[in-house]
């Protein structure tokens, strides 16, 4: 019998069978953090829900009361609905083992032990992660250095990651699409609520640019307490975390907070001293925040180089580079950018060169390689 937590215990989402884990992620009587600590505690749905009223009487977060309710789960023929729903939406429920389950993520302390996804899960294996958060208030000045500052990222290879909320969040967004790249949007609400109401079309273009993810069920609405959740998934995502304008008690302070306790950079930019959203950045500032005024000081301190598009002879420098690389046998994207030193943007720029001009091509598992001689096209993996 399971009458104690073990702090060190991590769950286990090796099962194959999605319902349970939706059984669980419906139970609307649990927080995210409740539901992360039982997991801890038992390892699977399964396991929680069978360990019986004793053994989840006892545990401090539990009690009788809820130890009643955890006896009886969602049924499951409500969870098969709900995941026939997502299917429908055009959604996936990635459990935390999955392939497609985002590197970075997995290896925060408190990672979600499911994500629920509309769109592209390859943007959330991004080589160059960065969110972009900051107050709902935002000054007009604010707005602009959001969306020229995420336009510019995106055009040198970075996908740009944020919170779908109006002010920063919502320019920081349109910026990333307007620059070409790929951005990515963390709701706090299930994927099938348009919140906020004034970024629906937003949303479509970000599920064509990009992707959607949440921790939270389909039909789950804007709970206050969802958002610090939703906040530790932007900067688990991203490898530096962007803050333009907060006040004292922005959310975005504590997206940063989360950011340096998870090892990411914090950047802040610098406003005007009288206006009360800047005084969080400026605490930031004082805290040890890198200053930010333009995309090279983004570059200069994560160490990566200038996206260069016009140097021919550049280009077929980076090509050969690849092919090298590709010599050894088939490696994946990450692989390919740490050892050939290019931006994401870039890569994918050769990459699609290479394979256009058949000499590379993709495979099973994230894969490229070189083109074997007389390989039909039917069998490609797209």
């Amino acid at each position: 019998m399971n009458t104690v937590c073990c702090p060190e215990s991590r769950y286990d989402s090796d099962s194959s069978d999605p319902v349970p884990w939706m059984q669980l992620a419906l139970s609307a009587t649990l927080s995210p953090r409740q539901k992360r600590r039982l997991l801890n505690c038992f390892g699977t749905p399964e396991a929680l829900f069978g360990a019986g009223r004793q053994a989840l009487s006892i545990l401090p977060e539990v009690g009788p009361v809820l130890a009643e309710r955890l006896c009886r789960p969602v049924a499951p023929q409500i969870a098969r609905e709900a995941l026939n729903r997502l299917a429908n939406l055009g959604g996936r429920m990635i459990l935390r083992d999955d392939a497609d389950y985002p590197p970075p993520l997995r290896e925060i302390a408190d990672p979600p032990p499911w994500l629920f996804v509309l769109g592209n899960t390859d943007h959330l294996h991004a080589l160059r992660p960065m969110a972009v958060v900051g107050t709902r208030q935002a000054s007009p000045d604010g707005a602009r250095m959001a969306w020229q500052l995420s336009l510019e990222m995106s055009r040198q290879g970075m996908t740009v990651v944020s919170g779908l909320a109006i002010g920063i969040d919502t320019a920081a967004h349109h910026g990333a699409i307007k620059g070409g790249g790929a951005t990515v949007a963390v709701q706090a609400t299930g994927l099938d609520i348009d919140y906020p109401r004034s970024n629906i079309a937003l949303r479509q273009r970000i599920r064509e640019q990009g992707c959607l993810i949440t921790e939270a069920a389909l039909g789950t609405p804007p709970h206050p307490y969802l958002f610090p959740a939703r906040n530790r998934i932007i900067s688990g995502l991203s490898l530096g975390v962007v803050v333009v304008e907060a006040g004292e008690h922005s959310g975005s302070l504590i997206t940063a907070r989360l950011a340096l306790e998870q090892g990411r950079t914090v950047f802040s930019v610098p406003g005007v001293i009288s206006d009360p959203r800047t005084r969080g950045t400026h605490r930031l500032l004082r805290e040890g925040a890198r200053l930010l005024e333009n995309i090279q000081d983004i570059l200069e301190e994560m160490g990566w180089p200038s996206r260069n598009d016009d140097d021919p002879t550049q280009v077929a420098r980076e090509a050969q580079r690849v092919l090298t690389l590709l010599n050894n046998g088939p490696l994946d994207g990450n692989t390919l950018a740490r050892d050939s030193r290019l931006t994401v943007a870039a890569l994918s720029r050769i990459l699609l060169h290479l394979e256009m001009s058949e000499r590379i091509e993709r495979l099973p598992g994230h894969l490229y390689g070189l083109r074997r001689p007389g390989i039909s096209d039917s069998t490609q993996t797209d």
